[in-house]
């Protein structure tokens, strides 16, 4: 679903978007709607290997199609802030699926990172 839904938005080259079709931002990386307490913007646990299995996939295959740009979890997963996780960010997305588009961050995703509040 996920595929189909960015090939909907975008066309199908994402280096040539027409005036039919716009960029897709896929959010949030990763496992932004599994929160412990439920509510918005609190921390995840989820064992890596389900993050790989259940949560990665959708986002794999948005990459695949040619998603442009993705918005990072702006809380953390298993202790790890995810705008720190260079696994998720940089060994997954990077290294693993080659890409080295834009990501962003939301709200005040990066003062949690630094400790400022």
């Amino acid at each position: 679903m996920s595929r189909v839904l960015v090939l909907a938005d975008q066309g199908e080259d994402p280096n040539h978007i027409d005036r039919e079709h716009v960029a897709t931002s896929i959010k949030h990386y990763l496992a932004y709607g599994v929160p412990l307490s439920g509510k918005d913007r609190t921390p995840a646990y989820v064992p890596y290997n389900e993050l790989r299995e259940r949560y990665f996939h959708p986002f794999k295959e948005s990459i695949k199609a040619g998603a442009l740009t993705l918005m990072v979890n702006s809380a953390s997963i298993n202790g790890m802030p995810v705008h720190a996780n260079r696994e998720l960010l940089t060994g997954w997305l990077k290294e693993e699926l080659g890409w080295d588009h834009k990501k962003n961050g939301d709200g005040r995703a990066t003062i949690s990172v630094s400790g400022e509040d």
